[in-house]
Formats: C-alpha cells, structure tokens, sequence
C-alpha cells in the first residue's frame, strides 16, 4: 500500500468535528470536552463561520459541524445554509442559547439536532455521538 493510499484510508476511518463558536472559552472548553472522552476524534475549533468554511475545506472530510448561531459575520444560519450546499455529507448539529430566536422549525431542516445552551456534557457528548453514528451510517441529516 502506497503511503497515498495509506493516508486515504486513515482520513476515511476517522471521526472529525468542527466546532464553531466566537466565544473562545466556549470553544475551548468544548474542545476540551470532546477530546477528554473521545481521544481518537480530531476535533477542529473555528471562531467564525467564514473560518469554518476554510476548515470544512481544508480538512475534508469533516463528519460533523456544531455549530452557535449568533456570531458576528457570518450567522449560523448562513453557514448551515452553505454546508448544507458545499458539503451536504456533513452532519450538522446547532449548539446555541438562540434557537428560538432563529426558529426551531427553520433549523430543523437544516441540521441533525438541536442542542440549547447552556446544554450539560452528557446532552452534547451523546448528541455528538449520534451525529457521527449517522455520518458513517446511511442516516443523513435531515
């Protein structure tokens, strides 16, 4: 097996998120908490939606995108709206003390799940998990 083939193969087996939130702790912490029960996961941090379309390409594939929603710059309705385009293989799960605001009926369309802060560990974690169950299953976000 070529070094090539090798790295295909590596990039298709493992889980990747992208978290995107503009408030650093809270991107941090996240990070910080995915990572501490799930190690084998590479988990990438964007601060804004524009940052997080870079990664979506940069590091494709991207299993799943959690995403806030009230950033300055690019919302993150406006980047639900574009994964769901550019990338709709990417499971997208909203993570927001703002999902009324945007209306529930309008994010359900374009993401997995709804998760409102302030959401406890074991919420996200197993929002998360099933988020990445249905990126390698046939499941897709709905």
């Amino acid at each position: 097996m070529s070094r090539i083939e090798h790295h295909s193969e590596v990039a298709r087996r493992l889980t990747r998120v992208l978290v995107v939130d503009d408030e650093r702790m809270v991107l941090r912490a996240t990070r910080r908490l995915l990572l501490s029960r799930h190690p084998d996961w590479d988990v990438l941090a964007a601060s804004s939606g524009n940052e997080a379309l870079q990664l979506l390409q940069e590091y494709h594939p991207v299993n799943v995108l959690v995403t806030d929603l009230n950033m300055p710059g690019m919302d993150g309705l406006t980047l639900l709206n574009i994964a769901e385009k550019c990338h709709p293989d990417v499971v997208r799960v909203v993570h927001s003390a703002h999902i009324e605001a945007f209306g529930r009926a309008t994010l359900r369309e374009l993401c997995f799940e709804l998760v409102a802060k302030p959401a406890g560990a074991h919420e996200l974690i197993a929002t998360l998990e099933a988020a990445c169950g249905s990126a390698s299953g046939s499941l897709r976000a709905v």
